[in-house]
């Protein structure tokens, strides 16, 4: 369990990631850099609805030195059964205490995806009830229930939400003012307090980071234009990572409470445990026909059968001439011959290949890696038998002789280094074979695998895609300037910018 050394700095208990979709902008780098330049080592990190940021925020952050607190900004409504307008759902901060509390917000997150409404995942109080041990709870942000309540001057209906909370998370509740400058949230934050002493609840205090620095804010502005309606200089005040003296200068209507509030962050942190248990790379294991003493054995098997049977052992000189030369556009236009790998013999290319194998194949053995090979060679082979056939696998020859990808990385100059590290067992998760399917082919290939490997657990893996400078830029185009660029200037430097 990491324990901070940070002395008595203020605490981060409610930030947005980039993988906050169109609403949080930081990469996981600018916050370890922001942290450091503010003098913090602790930081717990909240999306919006969901967890995808966990495994590399926590990988990534302590390297660093930086205590991670898993959580999670979850919408929790009266009823997850119930799809109305009338249905109103709230914002809930959970911060994970320990690996139960883990284990339960996984739960929370993963049953709220079946339960979205306007693309919202929910949760419901009864969820929440059966699933609430090691997890702590904030009232999060103006959107959250309490919050709603006394914006709404509805004082006895705020306290009733506050001390039902109370009762199911005890002193694992804490109720959540917030360091924004701005009057409505400095007048919301007294209401806040006086309700949190009358009723016995500690109080803490959180940015609501969605940006890393207090500048980065005109940015934001434009690039949450994407998912709403707002206009630019209408969102997210003091969204950032603040330091503890903006904290303190940000909250000057509640001056008096704010250093209690600061010191609530240093005991929620201290509350949580800094782990999640992240497994070695868990290759995969396939039968293979009882003639073979090994997986290893039958992959040499397939390889050499795909050796002969694409001609390689028995080609002369001027069909390896005619193989390795190819058509290139020259820059005026014209088409050219040209020598892909200059060989003076049929023997002499023959071996290049042969040691290429050679090379590949004690690779995947000293890493283990021949199993994932023959998983992904019997689908991709059983997909081509049924005319599904697309995607790509690397520089690797020997996926290559067994089939699964149609592209020579010889003849084309591809390393095998660029499909996996060689030697580094640690990265070997950064090793796979892309095939890519339409959604009505998806499912066959998928039950195929299930059906054959059912001892093996199976799931669907989706890109995250993030929208930064060049994309959201181009979605705001159409307003006619961008930042103070006109048309024709984004025009022209948009295609130079590489983020």
């Amino acid at each position: 369990c990491h324990i901070r050394t940070g002395g008595e700095m203020m605490v981060h208990l409610h930030v947005h990631t980039k993988y906050s979709l169109l609403d949080g902008m930081m990469h996981i780098e600018d916050i370890a850099t922001r942290l450091k330049e503010i003098g913090q080592d602790t930081i717990a990190i909240t999306e919006h609805g969901n967890l995808y940021s966990s495994v590399e925020v926590y990988s990534k952050l302590s390297k660093e030195g930086i205590k991670v607190i898993e959580g999670c900004e979850v919408y929790i409504c009266d009823d997850v059964n119930v799809k109305s307008k009338d249905s109103k759902y709230y914002h809930l901060i959970l911060l994970c205490k320990n690996e139960t509390g883990r284990q339960n917000l996984n739960w929370l997150v993963s049953q709220s995806t079946l339960y979205k409404y306007y693309g919202k995942p929910r949760i419901d109080f009864n969820m929440l009830q059966s699933h609430h041990e090691g997890l702590i709870c904030l009232s999060a942000c103006m959107a959250g229930e309490v919050q709603r309540a006394l914006m709404n001057n509805e004082i006895k209906d705020a306290e009733q939400i506050a001390l039902k909370y109370k009762k199911l998370f005890g002193v694992d509740y804490y109720i959540e003012t917030q360091a924004h400058f701005g009057v409505e949230q400095q007048t919301l934050n007294k209401q806040l307090i006086d309700l949190a002493n009358k009723l016995g609840i500690k109080y803490t205090v959180t940015c609501d980071s969605h940006y890393a620095r207090k500048e980065d804010q005109t940015y934001h502005n434009v690039f949450v234009q994407i998912g709403t309606s707002r206009e630019a200089g209408e969102t997210y005040d003091d969204c950032y990572l603040q330091s503890e003296e903006d904290v303190i200068r940000n909250s000057w209507k509640t001056q008096e409470y704010i250093e209690q509030a600061i010191k609530t962050t240093h005991e929620i942190a201290d509350k949580c445990e800094n782990t999640i248990p992240l497994s070695a790379p868990i290759i995969p294991h396939v039968p293979v026909p009882s003639q073979y003493k090994s997986e290893l054995q039958y992959l040499q098997h397939l390889c050499n059968e795909g050796f002969k049977r694409k001609g390689f052992s028995t080609w002369t000189y001027d069909q390896w001439k005619n193989y390795l030369t190819d058509k290139v556009v020259q820059e005026d236009g014209t088409i050219e011959e040209v020598e892909l790998i200059h060989f003076t013999s049929a023997k002499e290319i023959k071996n290049k290949y042969i040691q290429r194998a050679r090379y590949e194949m004690n690779a995947l053995k000293e890493m283990g890696f021949e199993g994932y090979y023959l998983l992904v060679y019997s689908y991709v082979n059983a997909a081509k038998r049924r005319g599904i056939a697309r995607g790509s696998g690397g520089g690797s020859l020997l996926a290559y002789l067994c089939g699964i990808v149609d592209i020579d990385p010889i003849k084309y100059g591809l390393y095998f280094e660029r499909f996996i590290d060689v030697g580094a067992l640690d990265l070997l998760k950064d090793g796979n074979i892309t095939k890519k399917y339409a959604n009505c082919e998806r499912f066959f290939v998928f039950f195929g695998v299930f059906c054959r490997l059912q001892n093996l657990t199976a799931l669907f893996i989706y890109n995250y895609v993030f929208a930064f400078f060049r994309h959201f830029s181009l979605v705001v185009i159409l307003k006619k300037s961008f930042l103070g660029f006109i048309f024709s200037t984004l025009c022209f430097i948009l295609p130079i910018i590489d983020v």
